[in-house]
């Protein structure tokens, strides 16, 4: 059911980070599209949830005939604030979904726009990290929401604002990535998805800082630039980082953090879509994994500290 065999594709630098692509089963055993091209496509709608609206809560039509993916981490701009998703999510077709968020933009309430639009970039693994810490807490209490503790979010964007010297009126992460963005095109101008691979692995040295593995190897391709771009933002001002870890390490490493993060994940509860989650926590690693119908949609794996 999950993926335990990892066959390493391509290892890439990117500005101080290192990039492994690879492949896992399940791979393309469901059909769905993703956020990125949904949302670009005009096949999904993604507004609050009425008139005054909610911080931690979006409402998401899937207009289409396909089933649709959004990403833990997945940024949304618009309307009154800009947005994180708390969990990844799995919706069925022609369906209205309201999803727990977070709040990355806390000087705003007024509209930029009716609806949300998909940022260019994912959330940071430390701020993937500090809300799974939350949810996992939450689902070990048999606690049936996905909440993150908000006034934790809002610090954490004003420290990475800090941290990078960037002033935003507005608290707004996502000026922090548009005034490092020429930066980060250039790094990313040669990354390009290994075809086949439908995993990512990025590392800081011989660190494991994330893993993300998807059901499909194009929504790998829909998600590469912007798992990087977010993971950017964490070590952008890092010092020469060690080499990273050789292939036949960095597989041995992959396929042990997901087989222990998977040894010690929570019961299997509804997802806020179809399908059921796990959270899992150990020494090192947060994170969760989706499936639906017994199948892996997404595994979402971050570093505890980053």
């Amino acid at each position: 059911m999950f993926p335990m065999n990892i066959n390493l594709i391509a290892i890439q630098p990117v500005n101080g980070l290192t990039a492994a692509q690879f492949a896992a089963e399940p791979l393309d055993t469901l059909h769905y599209v993703t956020s990125v091209r949904a949302l670009a496509e005009g096949r999904v709608r993604v507004t609050k949830i009425n008139t005054e609206g909610s911080v931690n809560h979006l409402r998401i039509q899937n207009l289409s005939d396909q089933f649709a993916f959004f990403l833990d981490g997945d940024i949304l701009v618009g309307a009154k604030q800009n947005r994180v998703l708390n969990t990844s999510l799995f919706l069925a077709p022609h369906t209205v979904t309201f999803v727990p968020v977070s709040c990355i933009e806390q000087g705003r309430w007024r509209f930029s726009q009716a609806h949300f639009e998909s940022a260019p970039c994912a959330a940071p693994p430390s701020l993937r990290a500090l809300k799974s810490q939350d949810l996992g807490a939450r689902a070990r209490a048999s606690l049936n929401d996905h909440w993150a503790n908000q006034g934790k979010v809002w610090h954490y964007v004003a420290h990475l604002a800090q941290m990078h010297d960037v002033q935003s009126p507005t608290g707004n992460l996502t000026d922090v990535f548009a005034a490092k963005q020429a930066t980060m095109d250039r790094a990313l101008a040669a990354l390009r998805h290994a075809p086949g691979a439908n995993g990512l692995a990025l590392w800081a040295g011989d660190r494991l800082i994330s893993v993300d593995i998807f059901n499909r190897a194009d929504a790998l391709g829909d998600y590469l630039p912007r798992l990087v771009r977010g993971a950017l933002l964490d070590f952008v001002h890092q010092v020469t980082p060690p080499p990273p870890p050789s292939r036949a390490a960095a597989t041995d490493r992959l396929a042990t953090v997901i087989c222990e993060a998977l040894a010690h994940a929570t019961p299997p509860r509804p997802s806020v879509g179809v399908g059921s989650e796990r959270r899992f926590e150990t020494a090192d690693t947060l994170g969760l994994a989706l499936d639906y119908q017994d199948q892996l949609v997404h595994l979402g794996l971050t570093a505890r500290a980053i």
